[in-house]
């Protein structure tokens, strides 16, 4: 192995507390090193004939896949575990490589030599001899986001159903695997440091310990989302919502005057009569709409009286959500049409990753490579556009079963940038010609209006999905340019 592996194994293997037992040796080093690498995707791109001219060679690749000795933070599933191995060995403790029966066939379309790929995984032997599996590629994303992993000490089946037969999954005799239970592993992970524990006080003044992952991003984010959050973002926007904030009493808008402490409940039924009025320009009286808007009106009264300024902010914020544009909500019978989709894409997504910030960097920044950074995108987008999850909501359409449902809406193509020699993201809403660009590494986004001049000569499309599609684009430009003459 080169000096940087070796450094890096070294600073791993003389770091480990010698009061830890062999279950948190073995996740220290899980963890530890699953900070550092990153997958090498160019390996998967080249074998699929994807980056062009700037492919790995035939050789290359076979050199990274049969490795004499690892020289690269940048590692596939077999060099990972290598390297796992190799630090368990410095420490005197046993594991094993273990290899897949099936694998997938790669012939040189110049040497017609075959190369073909396993899927590669460890087995180590933990307290009490117990062994564990697990694959560190998958959970870098996850390591290095501090949330918890979801590839160590798991199952891995000997033997599956494959098209209505059994087959085997991995070679050589099965092995009775353990699995540690997620109160276990977090306990393991408090007392290595992977999560630091802190204390909180109830309400009763009694002091509770946390233990938590870094995983509060989601939980806000789940919480905005299942609070509408998004809806009430786009009330605020509304011109009821800022026409009711700018209504005056005693020459102060309504926040002043209700934070001044001296309310007059006649001049309150003015500001309340004005809401009325523009709930009455909105909606038909007989409209079920203008009841439920009418009767939060009637709530903010009593809000108000009771000086429960919080619950009165809450209800404005749904009363004004009554007059949101139709194109930023789910249809009544629960369809998530391609514009509520893009509006909503449109609007969350630059938010949620922090984009377009020149004082910091996206929240993309914190992983080393760029198949994490693919990873952690769909998993926020799993969390974002959980409506789409829901009965009708994608009512009619059709999937491509290889996708995930979510994927099936909004598409997700990488390109490779040949002049800074990384790689970014274009996204397009049900397959529609209007395209959104990210660079997780700057944090840029924005929307494509022309696809053709954006994706220039300093690009490779890596998606095959989006090379036809820019085919379609310019056969269509061919004619049009064939009828202008």
């Amino acid at each position: 192995m080169n000096n940087d592996v070796n450094y890096l194994i070294n600073k791993i293997v003389n770091s480990i507390d010698k009061s830890w037992n062999k279950n948190e040796i073995i996740r220290y080093v899980y963890i530890s090193l699953g900070k550092e690498l990153c997958k090498d995707v160019k390996f998967f791109y080249s074998l699929d004939k994807k980056m062009e001219d700037y492919s790995y060679t035939f050789d290359s690749l076979r050199e990274l896949y049969e490795p004499k000795n690892v020289e690269t933070y940048k590692v596939i599933c077999k060099s990972a575990a290598m390297v796992l191995k190799s630090i368990f060995d410095r420490l005197g403790i046993e594991s094993s490589l273990i290899k897949t029966v099936s694998g997938n066939p790669f012939i040189d379309k110049e040497s017609f030599e075959l190369l073909t790929v396993y899927h590669w995984f460890i087995c180590v032997s933990g307290e009490k001899d117990k062994k564990y599996f697990m694959t560190l590629v998958p959970d870098l994303m996850n390591i290095q986001f501090n949330l918890p992993t979801e590839h160590f000490a798991n199952n891995i089946e000997y033997k599956r159903e494959v098209d209505g037969m059994i087959v085997q999954v991995y070679e050589g005799e099965e092995i009775k695997a353990s699995i540690m239970s997620d109160e276990e592993i977090k306990l393991i992970d408090e007392k290595i440091g992977y999560i630091k524990p802190y204390y909180i006080t109830d309400d009763n003044g009694n002091r509770k310990k946390v233990s938590e992952y870094d995983d509060v991003f989601f939980k806000y984010m789940l919480d905005f989302i299942r609070k509408d959050g998004y809806m009430f973002e786009r009330a605020y926007d509304t011109d009821f919502f800022k026409n009711a904030l700018s209504f005056k009493i005693d020459g102060k808008c309504i926040e002043e005057y209700l934070n001044s402490g001296e309310i007059d409940d006649a001049k309150i039924e003015l500001w309340l009569d004005y809401l009325k009025d523009m709930v009455n320009d909105q909606f038909d009286i007989n409209d079920k709409e203008y009841r439920d808007s009418i009767g939060k009106i009637n709530g903010l009264r009593s809000y108000i009286k009771d000086k429960k300024y919080r619950k009165y902010g809450i209800v404005l914020g749904r009363l004004a959500m009554s007059f949101v544009d139709s194109k930023y909500k789910i249809n009544d019978d629960g369809f998530c049409s391609t514009e509520y989709i893009k509006n909503k894409f449109e609007y969350l997504f630059p938010l949620m990753f922090g984009c377009n910030d020149n004082d910091n960097l996206p929240i993309t920044s914190k992983f080393k490579g760029f198949g994490e950074k693919l990873d952690f995108v769909d998993l926020v987008l799993e969390n974002m556009f959980i409506e789409l999850k829901e009965k009708n909501a994608n009512r009619g359409l059709k999937y491509d079963p290889r996708e995930t449902l979510i994927r099936n809406r909004i598409q997700r193509f990488s390109i490779y940038d040949k002049v800074n020699d990384n790689y970014k993201i274009l996204f397009s809403i049900d397959k529609s010609n209007n395209y959104y660009f990210f660079d997780p590494v700057s944090g840029v986004f924005k929307e494509v209006k022309n696809l053709l001049s954006f994706i220039s000569e300093g690009f490779i499309i890596i998606s095959d999905e989006l090379r036809r599609k820019m085919r379609q684009i310019e056969d269509i430009d061919d004619v049009r340019s064939t009828m202008e003459v």
